[in-house]
């Protein structure tokens, strides 16, 4: 004797995929949400810092907001420290 496996119904199917794109939005909205939340954190505490702790790190009061909020221009802001950083020696 096999066992055969019990059919499956469509409904089944649709409520575990919508469960899935549910949790998945979820998912998504907590990511989104958690980010946000980092990055507003950290505006607040470079607003706070004093414009020389700013230029220790290479950045100046004007640059802060799209430093944090823009990823590319991190990521630019960044190459562009390390490539200044090795002729300074």
């Amino acid at each position: 004797m096999t066992a055969s496996a019990a059919p499956v119904s469509s409904c089944a199917l649709a409520d575990k995929s919508w469960t899935a794109r549910l949790a998945s939005g979820l998912r998504r909205w907590w990511t989104a949400y958690a980010t946000w939340r980092l990055k507003r954190t950290a505006l607040i505490q470079l607003a706070a810092m004093s414009d020389r702790d700013l230029r220790d790190i290479g950045l100046t009061r004007g640059e802060i907001e799209n430093t944090v909020w823009d990823e590319a221009a991190t990521s630019t802001h960044r190459a562009a420290i390390a490539g200044s950083r090795r002729y300074d020696r």
